[in-house]
């Protein structure tokens, strides 16, 4: 087959509704705003049901929510890490986490570049399975709810809508929801710091 041909058919095989749930799964991993942006714009464009999304990018994040956690768990096997986890101030930021798991977590699920230091620090600590599984679940549903919701909700209006506004409103939401977090950010790591 050559190049043109496949470009030509590459549509095709794009909106085939198993791999664009595959694809939603996958980019879950990589950037999960995106994963959410993308599966809601999947949801207007009414290329795959709302439960097949919501289940797809729910367990999509879990999944990778659950990997940090078991870094975290069974990294202290691996000497350098090992290290890493013996060190004072380590030990002093998981006092702290340890006393504040709920908070860390939904924190952490808001705020980016928080996830990978707080949950593998929470598996680092020990923390049970079971329990780091319901508060990841929780801060899932949360986040991703809100995030979901407020993407559908601008992808309605924006499918309603006719001309440019069709494009800017979806995209507006995108960009409200992956700057929000890092403004957020940026005035809790210094009191984090402190």
């Amino acid at each position: 087959m050559s190049l043109e041909a496949l470009l030509h058919s590459w549509p095709a095989y794009a909106m085939n509704p198993l791999a664009l749930a595959f694809g939603l799964f996958v980019l879950t991993f990589v950037l999960e705003d995106l994963a959410l942006a993308l599966g809601a714009w999947v949801y207007g464009m009414n290329l795959l049901p709302p439960a097949t999304i919501a289940v797809v990018l729910f367990m999509g994040i879990l999944l990778g929510d659950l990997w940090l956690y078991a870094l975290g768990r069974y990294g202290k096997r691996w000497p350098a890490l090992a290290r890493l986890f013996a060190r004072p101030g380590i030990k002093r930021v998981g006092n702290i986490l340890h006393n504040n798991l709920w908070g860390a977590v939904f924190t952490a699920r808001g705020v980016p570049g928080m996830r990978l230091p707080v949950y593998t620090g929470i598996g680092a600590l020990g923390v049970p399975a079971l329990k780091f599984i319901i508060m990841a679940m929780a801060a899932v549903m949360l986040w991703g709810g809100c995030f979901a919701l407020a993407l559908l909700v601008a992808t309605h209006l924006g499918l309603m809508l006719d001309g440019v506004w069709h494009m800017v409103l979806p995209l507006l939401a995108i960009s409200v929801f992956a700057i929000l977090p890092r403004l957020i950010g940026r005035r809790l790591r210094p009191v984090m710091a402190a």
